[in-house]
C-alpha cells in the first residue's frame, strides 16, 4: 500500500536489577537512542561483596519499539571497610566524608602506605592521620 505509515512514540523503561523502575521515557521517537537521565544505578553491598554499575542489558539502542533495559554490575572485592561500610579503594575509604569520631577503618587488602611499605589489619584513623604525617 502506498499509505504513510505514521510512527508513534515509543516507551522506554529502565530497570534496575532488582526489577524496580528507575525512569520511563514515554516519547522517544523512532530512530532516537533513548537516555537515561536519573542518579548512576546502584546495588547495595553485601557482608563481602560491592558492586559497580557496568552498563545496561541488552546494549541501548536507537528504538524501533518499546523496549526495557536493566542495569548490570560488576562484582568489585572490597579492600577496606570503615565501620560496616565497604570501599573498593582505598582513595574512596578514608575521603573525610566517609568518617565520624571514633570510626575504625579495617583493611582488607595490602597497600602501600609508602613506597615499599605495606600495612594490612586494623588501623585506626587517628594512626592513619600521624602516617600521612611522616
Amino acid at each position: 500500500s502506498n499509505q504513510l505509515k505514521l510512527h508513534t512514540p515509543y516507551t522506554v523503561t529502565w530497570h534496575n536489577e532488582n526489577g524496580d523502575v528507575l525512569e520511563t521515557d514515554s516519547d522517544v521517537a523512532e530512530g532516537t537512542v533513548p537516555t537515561y537521565d536519573g542518579a548512576t544505578p546502584s546495588k547495595p553491598a553485601d557482608a563481602q561483596k560491592l558492586y559497580a554499575f557496568n552498563g545496561w542489558s541488552p546494549e541501548v539502542i536507537a528504538a524501533t519499539g518499546d523496549a526495557t533495559y536493566t542495569a548490570t554490575y560488576l562484582q568489585v572485592t572490597p579492600v577496606a571497610k570503615v565501620d560496616d561500610t565497604l570501599f573498593g579503594s582505598f582513595e574512596e575509604a578514608v575521603k573525610a566524608e566517609n568518617w565520624v569520631a571514633g570510626s575504625t577503618l579495617t583493611l582488607l587488602a595490602d597497600i602501600e602506605i609508602t613506597q615499599g611499605v605495606k600495612a594490612a589489619g586494623i588501623i585506626t584513623f587517628s594512626l592513619f592521620l600521624q602516617m600521612q604525617n611522616l
